[in-house]
């Protein structure tokens, strides 16, 4: 144990915050360790032109527990080796230049992590922080793959990676080669927390480095273009692709909005910029990211494969985004409150979500019966984990949803209880077995056995389901399936059926429901919901655990809505 006393920290006045003033190496002393002063100020003071309260802020990976010391005023302080790294490599660039501190904002030492009220009040003020930062400064760790990758990005020929060079041979080649190289960064786990969404999308200006290499965002955001429509990167590094375009979008948009007054004009001037300004627009306007999300229930769908230490972030870190879009009411009623629990807060949020318009939408973002933490009703996602699929809902057509029409909610028992009015549609009769490979003799085997179910009982196969009710993009994993499998597959194979399962019901009707759902389970049509949701009656009648959404195979849900023979009831949703 260190014989050397912690570091008490000061109490905040409302609305400042702490600054690091990192210290340069001693040259004469080998492994210097990190110290450095802590100062208190306000955002009137850090003022960019301000060059003592001036500030850059750190984005990086915790990467591990507090167990490495850094100094402050002879204290100790606790952090991850990897913010150690970070700061080394920071510390490094001012022994070449004759400055006696460089000002920083780093959220595990400017923040007291152990007192819970000050990282409520401190992630209220994570917008301005990172706003008013003069930049932003993406540390990715030390890879040397990784640096030699950024190095490759940093020197790459935009022109020739541009679509007036694409059917070029030499063009051509050259680009396939770049990507799958420039892809690999986004395996690097900075790219799955869900803090970098506002820490970027409120950065003025945004530099990555890893080792001793470094390049700018745009350059990033050219990565992304590439992988987004690439066939040669990893559907990992394709999501991720996806990611930071939405995260451009985002930034694009908040600016437009004139709600980042002291951001720089984004993809102004000449050169570099303005090829890469040229080449988003296609790619910022197509795919997943063609409509941005206006509120909070939406932001947090959208970035829920992101992770967090803390599940309470997967909502707290998207809080200042959403305000930020200007058209949330949701936002504006949640507190960073870490005295809150988890299963409150979550809770609390799908209350909210079910006071407004598009209440139901929520049921969208289930996936199906599972270790719900205690206090947590079926119909309350879990967002601390993210989904193995994308929803159902998310897959279909528009005109193949339920048109818009208020939920019917009545008055509710209990804080827990969601207490509906639907109509019983059918109840399951068979299912197949859940589809969890593509690839491989298992998922041949079991897409067979859905058609031999199918056959059996006198319905449709699910190679004769009308698949033109899917939105979803062949992929080239499904070409290749094809290629090697002399069976029939449908263009969505890997998007819709993976994760899920073939479904025969009582009226003989087909269709595909969520891994959960069992013999006997019912289906309901929850007006206001997106599409129908799979149901299992509990002890008590009337009561019910939600499992999931559900498609039917050419089955209008508007026309079930207005036939009478399908009687209303009231659902209690535990």
């Amino acid at each position: 144990m260190s014989s050397i006393p912690s570091y008490e920290y000061q109490s905040l006045e409302p609305g400042d915050i702490r600054l690091l003033q990192l210290l340069p190496p001693n040259p004469r002393v080998q492994n210097d360790p990190i110290r450095f002063h802590i100062v208190h100020t306000s955002f009137a003071r850090c003022n960019i032109l301000d060059s003592f309260f001036s500030y850059e802020a750190l984005s990086y990976v915790w990467g591990g527990s507090r167990t490495d010391p850094v100094y402050c005023n002879n204290r100790e302080i606790l952090v991850t080796p990897n913010l150690v790294s970070a700061l080394s490599r920071l510390r490094k660039t001012m022994s070449k230049y004759p400055v006696f501190h460089r000002t920083l904002w780093v959220d595990s030492i400017c923040i007291n992590q152990n007192d819970v009220l000050e990282r409520g009040h401190q992630v209220r003020l994570m917008r301005d922080i990172y706003s008013h930062a003069s930049r932003v400064i993406i540390w990715l760790g030390r890879s040397r793959k990784v640096e030699d990758c950024l190095t490759r990005i940093k020197h790459a020929d935009l022109e020739l990676l541009s679509q007036n060079h694409i059917d070029r041979r030499s063009g051509a080649r050259y680009r396939a080669d770049w990507v799958i190289s420039a892809a690999k960064i986004f395996d690097q786990p900075w790219f799955q927390r869900v803090w970098v969404i506002q820490e970027i999308v409120f950065a003025a200006k945004t530099i990555v480095l890893n080792g001793t290499a470094s390049i700018v965002w745009d350059q990033l955001v050219n990565v992304a273009v590439e992988g987004k429509q690439s066939p040669h990167v990893s559907a990992a590094q394709r999501m991720r692709c996806d990611a930071v375009l939405g995260i451009e979008c985002l930034r694009n948009q908040i600016r437009e909005d004139g709600r980042s007054k002291s951001d720089l004009q984004l993809h102004s001037g000449s050169g570099y910029q303005s090829v890469l300004s040229e080449r988003l627009k296609p790619a910022l306007t197509s795919g997943t990211f063609d409509r941005l999300p206006k509120d909070l229930l939406e932001l947090a769908e959208l970035f829920r494969s992101y992770s967090a230490t803390d599940p309470r972030d997967k909502i707290y870190a998207i809080l200042g985004l959403a305000l930020a879009l200007g058209t949330d009411r949701l936002a504006s009623h949640i507190d960073a409150d870490y005295d809150l629990g988890t299963e409150d807060l979550f809770l609390g949020f799908a209350r909210l979500v079910m006071s407004g318009p598009n209440a139901l939408r929520l049921l969208r973002n289930l996936d199906g019966p599972r270790e719900q933490p205690p206090g947590l009703p079926s119909w309350v996602p879990d967002w601390g984990r993210p989904l193995k699929i994308r929803p159902l809902a998310e897959l279909c057509k528009p005109d193949h949803l339920l048109s818009s029409q208020r939920a019917n909610i009545l008055k509710q028992p209990s804080p827990d209880v969601l207490k509906l009015v639907g109509k019983h549609i059918d109840t399951i009769k068979a299912v197949g077995e859940v589809l969890n490979e593509l690839s491989g003799d298992g998922g041949v085997k079991i897409w067979t056995s859905w058609g031999s179910l199918g056959q059996k009982h006198g319905s449709t196969p699910p190679e004769d389901f009308n698949w033109n009710a899917f939105s979803v993009p062949r992929s080239w994993r499904d070409y290749q399936l094809q290629r090697h499998y002399p069976i029939r597959l449908p263009p969505h194979y890997s998007e819709v059926c993976l994760g899920r399962r073939y479904l025969l019901s009582k009226q003989k009707r087909s269709g595909i429901a969520p891994a959960g759902a069992t013999v006997g389970d019912e289906i309901i049509l929850f007006p206001g919901a997106q599409l129908l949701s799979v149901v299992r009656q509990c002890d008590s009648s009337n009561v019910f655990y939600v499992i999931g959404e559900c498609y039917l195979d050419r089955v209008s849900l508007d026309s079930l809505i207005r036939k009478k023979i399908y009687k209303e009831g009231i659902y209690s949703l535990i």
